[in-house]
């Protein structure tokens, strides 16, 4: 069986007025990536208070993050999981 290639993640807060407003994750599921053959990033472990500009800028972080990593997509949400692995 070939080697498994552990996950990459990053995982980011959103504050408000110094407060928790927000979290998401961003990850690339390698294994996932090589057996479909495509260069998907994943976003997951997505919430936030009633806010589009806290959900904005927590998704197009997780998004930069992707791409800076080298992923041509994004899906999500989903948390990462042993099918990912």
């Amino acid at each position: 069986m070939p080697e498994a290639i552990a996950p990459r993640i990053k995982y980011f807060m959103a504050y408000k007025n110094g407060r928790a407003a927000g979290r998401i994750s961003a990850h690339v599921a390698h294994n996932f990536n090589k057996f479909q053959n495509n260069k998907w990033g994943i976003f997951g472990w997505f919430e936030c208070i009633d806010d589009p500009e806290v959900a904005a800028a927590l998704l197009k972080r997780a998004e930069e993050q992707l791409v800076e990593w080298g992923m041509d997509a994004v899906i999500g949400p989903l948390k990462i999981g042993r099918a990912h692995v």
